[in-house]
């Protein structure tokens, strides 16, 4: 009984489940973050200040680069990170809304 008060809990006062319920793309959202390659893609963005492009997010990520393109196509079409083709590569930077569910992310894991 007290283990289930405790998952409803969590649950309920969980800031980055309040955030994600504001949106309307709750379960999406959900879907797409709680895997560990998401994470290191929003840590590796966080932590890393330049710009950052997809190979080398997914070196750091050990994933392939085309997994790391779909998941940063999908980030912004939530508006969580920003990309910004130059001459040879395409930049992704993460956005304000993209810092803040890190930073949210981080204190649960």
């Amino acid at each position: 009984m007290a283990n289930q008060r405790l998952k409803i809990s969590f649950y309920t006062q969980n800031p980055i489940i309040k955030f994600m319920k504001t949106r309307s793309t709750y379960s999406d959202v959900a879907k797409l973050l709680f895997y560990d390659k998401p994470y290191l893609l929003l840590k590796t963005l966080y932590y890393d200040h330049s710009n950052s492009y997809a190979a080398m997010i997914a070196k750091k990520a050990d994933c392939s680069y085309s997994y790391i393109t779909k998941l940063v196509a999908k980030m912004e079409k939530y508006g969580l990170v920003k990309t910004e083709d130059t001459k040879h590569k395409r930049m992704i930077q993460l956005t304000d809304k993209g810092k803040k569910i890190f930073e949210l992310m981080r204190q649960v894991k």
